[in-house]
């Protein structure tokens, strides 16, 4: 395929490049493409690699839909002696202005032309933002919990719920595009979490329970329903509320955790994918262990992924690290490795399911299962080359997801 559209400098191969980021005709989106990058273009973005123009194509065409309301920005040109350079850009949308990435890329460009050769990007967190938020004591559980709650609610409440170890700051770059969508967004931090009140006991932490903290706060702030977003834990504790309490959820949208219900007998791919699962099932061993170090072993079972720093910081306050373990002893103890799938009413809201190639934790197959308890609407969207945490890898793109399935 030769280009009808061919860059004169590097930094009009950029601007070329950017473009077909932002263009919605596909023809015209290949052309800018194949004119801004040579035939060996390599792309990499933390976990994800693109070797080759066809890959490239091949991705660009998988994840452009994450960009149809997003503008990007190129903070200074380039000219056409620079055989590499550095240039910083800002995703953001373009009718308020809310900022969802921003990052700076390093290119270099073919030695006898000014076509793009590659591009290494790193993505930055946005600077810390201040939400607001309040403390609700459940109505049903007589628990506190820390909840950011931000919008107007005119198109309705969205409940965001992390998983371990993280707390509601895991959702930063989705409150923003929510709220400026029209959503009211409720953020909380799970109980155990961030600074949310820890129970007692360790069966104070069964996923069922949490439930109650889903419905308890929607009670205490006299919300009648809410679509749910969750993702790890907080796809589980959606699961579950949607099936045993249907009348308060609208739609739901699940990251990285299938049905409950998918669990089956494990195999040696599972057993290894769980190891962590059973290395936290003994009280004051296994926290001296993940403690050692540095967290060398959090660290090492995370590869460097998501907010490692926030997490130590969490961790390194014994009760919180107990309550993040607690999670796993109350709902998977070691005794029920080989128990049956529980039996669950079926899921009558309409279900948004993503899954990740990079996720050393969760197997694909039990989201792609899950669409056999699901009587409402299904879709299922895999996210290629990147890890557990798409939220935070793939803001703009799980925002893009989020907002088409909720918004009429």
């Amino acid at each position: 395929m030769t280009s009808a559209t061919t860059a004169s400098s590097p930094a009009d191969a950029i601007r070329l490049f950017f473009e077909a980021f932002s263009e919605s005709n596909a023809a015209v989106r290949r052309d800018k493409l194949y004119g801004a990058i040579a035939p060996e273009f390599q792309f990499q973005s933390g976990s994800q690699s693109v070797d080759g123009r066809e890959e490239t194509l091949t991705y660009l065409e998988q994840h452009v839909q994450a960009y149809p309301n997003t503008a990007m920005y190129v903070s200074r040109g380039l000219d056409q002696h620079h055989l590499s350079a550095t240039y910083s850009w800002t995703h953001s949308y373009p009718n308020n202005g809310t900022k969802i990435a921003e990052g700076r890329d390093t290119a270099t460009f073919q030695d006898d032309g000014p076509k793009l050769k590659s591009i290494t990007r790193f993505t930055s967190p946005l600077p810390d933002q201040t939400f607001n938020s309040r403390y609700v004591t459940a109505t049903n559980t007589g628990l506190q919990y820390f909840v950011i709650d931000e919008g107007t609610g005119a198109a309705g409440t969205v409940m965001l719920l992390h998983g371990w170890p993280d707390t509601s700051y895991m959702w930063r770059y989705q409150i923003p595009a929510l709220k400026a969508a029209g959503f009211r967004v409720l953020v909380p931090d799970m109980r155990g979490r961030g600074r949310s009140q820890i129970p007692a006991n360790v069966a104070d932490f069964s996923v069922v329970k949490m439930v109650g903290d889903v419905t308890g706060i929607l009670d205490a702030l006299g919300i009648a329903k809410a679509h749910l977003v969750g993702h790890d834990w907080g796809a589980a504790i959606a699961w579950l509320t949607a099936s045993l309490a249907p009348t308060r959820v609208n739609k739901l949208v699940v990251l990285s955790v299938g049905h409950p219900a998918t669990k089956s007998q494990p195999g040696f791919e599972q057993l290894q994918m769980q190891w962590y699962q059973y290395l936290v099932q003994f009280p004051g061993t296994s926290e001296a262990i993940f403690t050692q170090n540095n967290f060398y072993l959090l660290k090492t079972l995370l590869e460097n992924n998501g907010d490692i720093a926030h997490y130590v910081q969490e961790m390194s306050d014994p009760a919180k690290l107990t309550a993040g373990f607690n999670y796993y002893r109350a709902t998977f103890p070691i005794t029920g490795v080989l128990s049956p799938a529980p039996n669950l009413p079926r899921i009558s809201a309409d279900t948004l399911g993503i899954w990740s190639t990079g996720d050393k934790y969760l197997p694909e197959v039990r989201m792609v299962n899950s669409q056999q308890f699901v009587d409402g609407e299904w879709k299922y969207v895999r996210v290629e080359k990147t890890s557990h945490w798409i939220p935070l890898e793939q803001p703009a793109l799980t925002n893009q997801l989020i907002l088409t399935w909720l918004l009429p």
